[in-house]
């Protein structure tokens, strides 16, 4: 499904990024360092995405992650990973277990033995306003029935043409 409602998506953010980073060339090394890195992830995801097995590689790389993860919040005195204190690297994994969901892939740390302290970090992460707003809520997702409990489904014009909520 992903590779037909995303077909060129890659390609055309590379060249909008392009466009960008052409009308600010000089005006700061490190927005040009940026865009010049955007541009380079863009053309590369256009590549990936297309290929079923580079996506089963990738989730192959995935799953091993998962205990790793669950024995970092075994030893936490908090709900996040480094206690009572939200970080980026809960932000990160915040990003990542939603898209694994998302992409039904949810069973990674939702149905294994031992995974269950994952699925009650997702939970408390996915609802977290900063990643609901940038990540479930992101206007250009197309709604998704493995998170459909944190992304409401949009009305049937913006369903029948693929875009979120």
């Amino acid at each position: 499904m992903y590779r037909r409602t995303f077909k060129g998506e890659h390609l055309a953010k590379a060249k909008a990024a392009e466009r960008e980073a052409t009308r600010v060339k000089g005006e700061s090394a490190a927005m040009d360092a940026a865009y010049a890195a955007k541009i380079v992830k863009e053309k590369a995801g256009s590549a990936f995405v297309a290929s079923p097995d580079k996506m089963r590689q990738t989730i192959g790389a995935t799953d091993p992650l998962i205990p790793g993860l669950s024995e970092t919040l075994a030893r936490s005195p908090g709900p996040w990973l480094f206690g009572d204190y939200y970080t980026v690297a809960d932000t990160f994994w915040g990003v990542s277990l939603f898209r694994l969901d998302y992409l039904g892939y949810g069973a990674l740390f939702r149905s294994k033995p031992g995974a269950g302290a994952v699925a009650e970090y997702a939970e408390r992460l996915y609802a977290r306003p900063a990643i609901s707003a940038a990540v479930a809520h992101w206007p250009s997702h197309p709604w998704s029935r493995p998170v459909a409990k944190w992304m409401p489904r949009p009305g049937w014009r913006k369903w029948a043409m693929g875009i979120g909520s």
